[in-house]
């Protein structure tokens, strides 16, 4: 795992094999949003549960309500016979997939980088 800065990380896993259906790394991801999710709950108050946010300061000193700590997660797959994808590329990608998870419903993104095209 690698830090992009700040609470946002970077995780690669190979393929072990070729044939294996993504489905099962949509199934960890999903796995670890959800043990996230139940255990920081007990962080906080019961009635900050119930209600879903926590009221404090923000950094101007305002008192706002914050909605409880939530993780989301993007899955890129990357084939094989992408080649010449710069890392500022990916990274573009990520940084696009991280707004799509973070607004989705299951806090989760999921793309594919397919070999390019050439059209003549």
């Amino acid at each position: 795992m690698r830090t992009l800065g700040g609470d946002d990380f970077f995780t690669a896993i190979k393929y072990e094999n070729e044939n294996q259906n993504e489905k099962i790394y949509i199934e960890k991801m999903s796995s670890i949003i959800k043990k996230f999710t139940q255990d920081v709950r007990a962080f906080y108050s019961p009635e900050d549960q119930q209600k879903g946010y926590i009221t404090a300061k923000d950094r101007d000193n305002n008192t706002k309500n914050f909605p409880l700590l939530t993780v989301s997660a993007s899955l890129l797959i990357v084939q094989n016979t992408v080649k010449n994808r710069s890392a500022s590329e990916i990274n573009s990608i990520l940084s696009l997939q991280k707004k799509v998870a973070k607004n989705s419903e299951n806090n989760t993104a999921m793309s594919s980088l397919l070999e390019s095209l050439i059209i003549l």
